[in-house]
Order: C-alpha cells, then sequence, then structure tokens
C-alpha cells in the first residue's frame, strides 16, 4: 500500500555497485573500511543522481531548471 502507482509505469532507477576490494600503493590487497560510504550514501547517491543528469542533459541538448521543496519536506 505504501508504493506510489505510476498509473502500470514501470519507475526507472539505476544502482551503482562499490567494489571495498582495493590495491594498496605497495601493491597488496585490501578492503576498504564501508561504515564512512554507508555514512554517506544519501548524499553519494545525490551527488551521483546530479551528474549523470547533467550527462544526459549534455548529450541531448536539454536543460534543468532549480526545484525547491515544499517546506517540511525532504530537498
Amino acid at each position: 500500500m505504501g508504493r506510489r502507482q505510476r498509473g502500470h509505469r514501470p519507475l526507472l532507477h539505476d544502482h551503482v555497485v562499490l567494489s571495498v576490494k582495493v590495491r594498496c600503493q605497495d601493491d597488496r590487497r585490501g578492503t576498504l573500511h564501508t561504515h564512512p560510504s554507508l555514512e554517506c550514501a544519501v548524499a553519494l547517491s545525490e551527488l551521483y543522481n546530479q551528474r549523470l543528469l547533467e550527462e544526459i542533459c549534455r548529450a541531448l541538448d536539454l536543460a534543468t531548471v532549480p526545484r525547491y521543496p515544499t517546506a517540511g519536506q525532504r530537498p
């Protein structure tokens, strides 16, 4: 019941997969700490979406307009 209906149209979205496996400067293998990334997940998601929108608009010669949130709602 909590899902938003979009007239039976799919809600287009994407996902970003980040690997926590890294190669260190001395060629050893390591693992990143995930807590800092998880703490910033919303900000990282917004940054990714902004960059993706910029690329799509540039490729299609489109423009965006600022959107301001309703008072008391998340931007």
